[in-house]
């Protein structure tokens, strides 16, 4: 076991660097046996017209598209957190979702709200007017690095016709670096920072918080139905 810790780390360092292995074996363990988790919230301008936004090159043989309830009921429980309960909430929301398709294989997908969208089982946050929220976005390992989040985007802002929105939010764990590495991003790509969000969990019960910049954009958490609890301000 420790043999593998080891080799895990060293290809994380590898990856990475020391500095950033080690945060990330602190805040894995952090996680796991506290109960604590950070995110940065990153903010994406949404003010493009959909005749001037540039088409993404599509991998071969991957099929990505605008998807309802029906299309996902039957990957239910196929990939994380993603129940028929939650397919019927977020829809019957009317959040919208595209997905990535491998075949008849679902390989990719990401869910977007403009109200409200769940963080744990006992916190979902409220999204400030105006903002987009991107969320559950999930590629499958074996078809990461295939442009396929950049696609789905794409396919995403073009269902909307000429975007209205001014702004898309999301938010990506402080030691998620194979997301937070990327290549060059021409300069309407780049993301701007929105501070930070997170959670910590304490006998049961999930106390969030906020930076004062995430407070100043008016991020706020609430408690999900059914759970006892307001709106954190």
């Amino acid at each position: 076991m420790l043999k593998s810790v080891y080799q895990n780390f060293s290809n994380r360092a590898a990856q990475w660097g020391v500095r950033r292995a080690l945060y990330w074996q602190l805040m894995h363990a952090c996680k796991n046996w506290l109960g604590f988790n950070i995110h940065y919230v990153k903010l994406g301008s949404g003010m493009r017209n959909i005749y001037e936004d540039e088409r993404p090159t599509f991998p071969e043989g991957y099929q990505v598209k605008m998807v309802c309830l029906q299309d996902l009921l039957a990957f239910a429980d196929s990939i994380p957190d993603m129940s028929s309960a939650f397919l019927k909430t977020a829809f019957g929301n009317g959040d919208l979702c595209v997905a990535s398709f491998c075949g008849a294989e679902l390989v990719g997908i990401s869910f977007e709200s403009g109200t409200r969208a769940p963080v744990t089982r006992q916190l979902e946050l409220e999204i400030p007017k105006g903002i987009d929220y991107i969320y559950k976005t999930w590629i499958h390992p074996q078809h990461r690095q295939k442009n396929l989040s950049q696609v789905q985007g794409w396919v995403r802002r073009q269902s909307r016709g000429v975007d209205t929105q001014t702004w898309s939010m999301w938010y990506v764990e402080t030691h998620n670096y194979p997301s937070l590495l990327h290549s060059y991003l021409h300069p309407r790509e780049r993301r701007i920072s929105g501070g930070l969000i997170g959670w910590v969990r304490l006998f049961g019960r999930e106390f969030p918080f906020r930076s004062p910049r995430a407070r100043w954009l008016g991020i706020k958490f609430a408690q999900i139905k059914g759970i006892k609890g307001q709106a954190h301000d």
